[in-house]
């Protein structure tokens, strides 16, 4: 992204730097993951247009997951909803939606809209926020469990 000084922003007086469509925050954290294949961005970058993400390598690779793991916890969660066509995609939505509310909840302000669209997409195909949120809910006790394996 160009970057432009003077005439941009300004805070206190002084000019801000701010790369071209994004804000000088958005810049920073823009730059600091550049060629990070597991930052919030990376996840963001597997969103499709529709709205979903397919739960594949990329997918579980950018969220530090392993993929059956989620493939085992979130088919748990679906059974009887969508059929064979599309569980890669509702298991794919929710698992990008748990990533991001549990891997990069600081950074809500990057990813709310991927977010939107995807729970969007899940309500349109019969998943409910409630199945969203045991979702997040089971992959964050997984994920903590985890954790704790690797301190020990």
């Amino acid at each position: 992204a160009a970057s432009f000084g003077g005439g941009g922003p300004t805070r206190g007086g002084q000019a801000q730097a701010f790369a071209f469509g994004a804000t000088p925050s958005q810049a920073k954290r823009e730059q600091a993951t550049e060629g990070d294949d597991k930052g919030v961005f990376a996840v963001c970058m597997l969103q499709r247009a529709d709205g979903s993400f397919l739960l594949d390598a990329r997918l579980a690779a950018a969220l530090g997951w392993e993929l059956g793991d989620l493939e085992q916890t979130i088919g748990a969660l679906i059974v009887g909803i969508g059929d064979d066509g599309n569980k890669a995609v509702l298991m794919g939505s929710m698992a990008a939606v748990a990533g991001l509310r549990i891997l990069h909840a600081d950074e809500q302000e990057v990813w709310e809209l991927h977010e939107g669209k995807a729970l969007g997409l899940l309500a349109g195909k019969g998943v409910g926020l409630s199945a969203v949120e045991a979702c997040v809910a089971a992959l964050r006790k997984k994920a903590g469990a985890a954790s704790k394996k690797t301190k020990t």
